[in-house]
């Protein structure tokens, strides 16, 4: 009964981010692992060449901090990447730096940063072609994965 309860609580999960998410440029993926991928285009949440959060993406981190952190014990991994424009030590600083900035804000947004990691992997671990402007966008990311408390 308890894997049940557990694959319907992220279902949920899934759904409730999903409704957050549409529109956003953001979306949610439920992995085979049983974790939660939350993928956040760069192009929505970050200006180029900048790890600032964009204020008009606030919103949407706020919703997935309040759903994330209706899973207290879950482990939260946070992985930028970047496209493979310019230097590789750059784009890895770069890809940190974004990761950094949406654990600082899920931080202060009251996910405890104790069952928080961050990642850098530059350009590294592409999804798309570099070679053309659409792929190098959506290499441009950060992914928030839900891992789910001890079943």
């Amino acid at each position: 009964m308890i894997g049940n309860n557990y694959g319907q609580r992220i279902d949920q999960q899934v759904s409730q981010i999903g409704s957050i998410l549409n529109g956003t440029g953001a979306n949610v993926t439920k992995m085979a692992d049983g974790s939660l991928k939350i993928n956040l285009a760069g192009d929505v949440s970050f200006n180029s060449g900048s790890a600032a959060i964009r204020s008009t993406f606030v919103p949407t981190l706020t919703n997935v901090a309040q759903v994330i952190n209706q899973t207290p014990n879950s482990r939260v991994v946070i992985v930028g990447h970047t496209d493979s424009s310019g230097y590789a030590d750059a784009n890895q600083a770069l890809s940190l730096a974004r990761a950094n900035s949406v654990r600082d804000f899920l931080v202060t947004s009251g996910t405890s940063s104790a069952r928080m990691t961050s990642y850098g992997r530059g350009s590294t671990q592409p999804i798309a072609d570099n070679a053309t402007e659409t792929g190098r966008a959506q290499n441009r990311r950060v992914e928030v994965f839900v891992f789910p408390e001890s079943q």
